[in-house]
């Protein structure tokens, strides 16, 4: 009986694995293993041995595969995914932050020149804000 049933395991892994039918495979190993256990289930050697040639580690083997071949791909894809979408936002952020201070710089200079040839601070209020003034005053 076990020798029948090792031959009927090799049988449906050489048919069906080779064919990309793992799911099918593991379906039939599972369904058998059940009707073994039902025939078996006064003989206790028997029954180890057909667990041992059906495999309850053949069967946790394919779906522990497929399970970790899918877990890789979603960890791959969405690291891909994230590592684009923080650059581009990192980019954006950077390149607004890099515009505003240099118009903040320019303003800063702007005000220097300014004051320098001898505006007064209310000429200065009417272009510029007075954060711009007190940053150009106290930065010098």
């Amino acid at each position: 009986m076990l020798a029948e049933y090792e031959d009927i395991r090799k049988k449906l892994e050489t048919e069906l694995i080779g064919k990309k039918k793992s799911v099918l495979y593991t379906d039939l190993i599972s369904n058998i293993r059940r009707i073994a256990d039902y025939l078996t289930e006064k003989q206790p050697k028997t029954r180890k041995g057909l667990k041992t040639i059906m495999g309850g580690e053949i069967l946790e083997l394919e779906s522990e595969r497929l399970e970790r071949i899918g877990r890789q791909k979603g960890l791959k894809e969405g690291l891909k995914e994230g590592l684009t979408k923080g650059l581009q936002e990192g980019e954006q952020n950077g390149l607004k932050k890099g515009l505003l201070e240099g118009k903040q710089n320019q303003a800063i200079e702007t005000i220097r020149k300014m004051i320098d040839r001898g505006y007064s601070d209310k000429q200065i209020l009417e272009l510029f804000t007075e954060e711009e003034l007190h940053a150009a005053q106290t930065d010098k």
